[in-house]
């Protein structure tokens, strides 16, 4: 199986691509931090390169630097000829999913209405009347 899941915040504001055929590709990478603290006591980033295919307009406006995002996606190694004659491995991560976490630019807008994004009013409402009455916290989960 050939999953990754990585919890992080964007590098960069992207960039945007298309191919011949009209496919638009988003490369942008995205700085994970270590669960543990170096020598010195702090804790040390891991960056990984990462494409989606084909995103919407409206997902990509929100994809900017210091973003958090969780993408699940799969490892993928490739390789070329570069213009000195060797030859260049890459290895980044093919996203299937990105979550849009809190946080970030201070001057964005993080919510946004139901109507906004294409939700019907009645969502909110239907859902908040289902309400079990169970709420858990971090500390509650096994993991």
């Amino acid at each position: 199986m050939n999953l990754v899941v990585l919890s992080g915040r964007l590098t960069k504001d992207g960039e945007l691509r298309s191919n011949e055929s009209g496919i638009r590709y988003y490369h942008n990478s995205i700085a994970v931090q270590r669960s543990y603290k170096n020598a010195e006591g702090n804790y040390d980033a891991d960056f990984f390169n990462f494409t989606l295919i084909n995103p919407g307009d409206n997902l990509v406006k929100y994809l900017v630097k210091g973003k958090p995002v969780l993408i699940r996606g799969e490892i993928k190694n490739r390789s070329y000829d570069a213009q000195d004659g060797t030859k260049k491995y890459i290895t980044e991560i093919m996203v299937m999913k990105i979550e849009l976490l809190g946080g970030g630019n201070k001057e964005e807008k993080t919510e946004t209405t139901p109507e906004e994004v294409g939700v019907p009013s009645n969502y909110t409402t239907e859902y908040k009347e289902m309400d079990n009455g169970v709420h858990l916290e971090d500390s509650d989960l096994p993991f």
